[in-house]
């Protein structure tokens, strides 16, 4: 999704007649905004809909038997 908007964002300031240093750093601008706006959607979905409290979220439980760790 924001490869496209990078690329989009691009070719419309290359159709336009600007150089292309403006149009490549418009087009990072673009999508580094649209990747903000995408994470703080993310963090208010995140926030509002995930309930309970972080044991229940995340349960702790021991393992049947002990796992050797291979170390070198």
């Amino acid at each position: 999704m924001f490869t496209v908007l990078y690329g989009n964002t691009v070719t419309d300031a290359l159709a336009r007649g600007g150089d292309a240093l403006t149009a490549f750093t418009n087009g990072y601008s673009a999508a580094f905004f649209a990747s903000g706006i995408a994470m703080v959607v993310a963090s208010v979905i995140g926030t509002v809909f995930i309930r309970g409290r972080k044991e229940d979220l995340m349960p702790q439980w021991e393992p049947d038997e002990a796992v050797p760790a291979f170390t070198h």
